[in-house]
């Protein structure tokens, strides 16, 4: 019998500070800086008890969390131009001449597991168990000031998810030599997730959504894997039975946007990976890779009272094919590697009628380790290529509207180089 406890602690805070074109600062200047300050507090235990006992790995373990966070954002002057210094962006951050907006969350997560790891044939394991959340956020603004949100009052509110019995089960058969079949279950529950205003949460819209219910989903896997020296080949099928799906909607232009939070129903999302990996001479490993993913909506939705027929449409920022290749070579101390990547396109809108083109990305690393350094255990030199092509790509997607492309799209970072040297004494 084995027992094992953690206590944590998490305490972290920040400025997050930029310039806003958007609002005029007091002074009259045409702009102000803007800053969001924030506070997280965590404080949380873990306890698990195993018990093993014939072909039996029994555990038991509970896990609970206390989260605070609070967010502000609040707006400083900059004064008119040839009439003062601007700001530092570094701070102090002491004399906003407003605060637009003040949230403030407490979270409470309790969970309890119960599994058992069967060896049922020396070829043949099983693993099966639950677990039991309850998690509670309450919270919301703590401060409004309608003339820069635009609003009487902003959502607050206190939300609870729980679920008593979230089941899974896998069974893992070895067979031949090197070949293993797999398969697994599970039921899983996600809590309401929680940010500031205009971001995409129950508490982030102009006004709190009534009737909310948790994303369930059913998850099954089926796979093949095959591993030896010179081969790996790994296979797998997944089917993902999406219950009340939970949507951020932006509408509004890219100065004004807001979101609506919504349930789009159920989805279904379907899809595969393979992967094979080929190690032809010694030193040397190429892989590759490709996954398939199909996620559609279950229904349409309405939106200020209009109609939006997305029942069967693809999910919103997800691509339909990646691909994966990675090549490394290895001599004495010194090592290659080669990296490709492709991501198809991917709607912005729910109605599909708005994308981002698919992009490649190669990234070029290499390191050298030397050794017989006086003083130094070890040293070690990496060099790296970020984006190797020069590839231009939208990065990001800043909120998915219905319809159309209205929405913020984020440039993928260029071509940059990278260099590291890390010693051991």
């Amino acid at each position: 019998m084995h027992f094992k406890s953690v206590l944590y602690d998490h305490q972290s805070g920040g400025n997050y500070e930029w310039t806003n074109p958007y609002v005029s600062s007091p002074s009259g200047a045409p702009m102000i800086q803007q800053v969001g300050q924030t506070s997280v507090t965590r404080l949380g235990a873990t306890a698990s008890l195993q018990y093993d006992i014939g072909h039996h790995e029994i555990q038991s373990g509970v896990w609970y969390e206390h989260v605070g966070y609070t967010w502000a954002q609040r707006y400083y002057s900059q004064p008119v131009l040839s009439e003062g210094t601007p700001r530092n962006a570094l701070g102090p951050y002491n004399d906003p001449f407003t605060t637009a907006y003040a949230m403030m969350f407490n979270t409470n997560t309790f969970q309890y597991y119960l599994e058992d790891a069967y060896k049922i044939l020396p070829n043949l394991r099983a693993h099966a168990g639950f677990k039991s959340m309850l998690t509670t956020t309450a919270g919301g603004a703590t401060q409004n000031d309608p003339t820069y949100t635009g609003q009487d009052t902003l959502p607050n509110g206190s939300l609870t998810t729980a679920g008593a019995f979230l089941p899974h089960i896998s069974l893992n058969w070895t067979f031949l030599h090197h070949n293993e079949l797999f398969f697994n279950f599970s039921k899983n529950l996600r809590a309401y997730t929680y940010n500031t205003w205009q971001s995409g949460n129950a508490w982030g819209v102009n006004e709190m959504p009534r009737n909310l219910k948790p994303e369930t989903t059913f998850n099954y896997e089926v796979g093949y894997r095959y591993n030896s020296k010179p081969l790996t080949i790994l296979i797998n099928l997944y089917y993902i039975d999406y219950r009340n799906r939970l949507a951020t909607i932006t509408v509004g232009s890219l100065v004004n946007a807001h979101n609506s939070y919504i349930n789009v129903g159920n989805m279904n999302m379907w899809g595969a990976d393979a992967g094979v990996t080929v190690r032809p001479v010694q030193n040397l490993e190429i892989f590759n890779s490709f996954s398939y993913n199909k996620s559609t909506y279950g229904r349409d939705v309405v939106s200020d009272g209009v109609n939006y027929g997305i029942a069967g449409k693809l999910e919103a920022g997800y691509p339909q094919w990646i691909y994966k290749a990675n090549a490394s070579y290895s001599y004495k101390d010194a090592r290659l590697n080669f990296n490709v990547n492709y991501m198809s396109r991917r709607y912005i809108s729910y109605m599909n009628d708005a994308n981002v083109d698919g992009y490649w990305l190669a990234t070029l690393s290499a390191n050298y380790r030397f050794h017989h350094i006086p003083h130094l255990a070890m040293l070690e030199l990496n060099l790296g290529i970020y984006n190797l092509f020069n590839q231009q790509y939208v990065g990001g997607i800043g909120g998915y509207s219905l319809s159309g492309d209205t929405q913020q799209l984020f440039a993928g970072a260029p071509r940059q180089f990278f260099g590291s040297l890390h010693a051991r004494f």
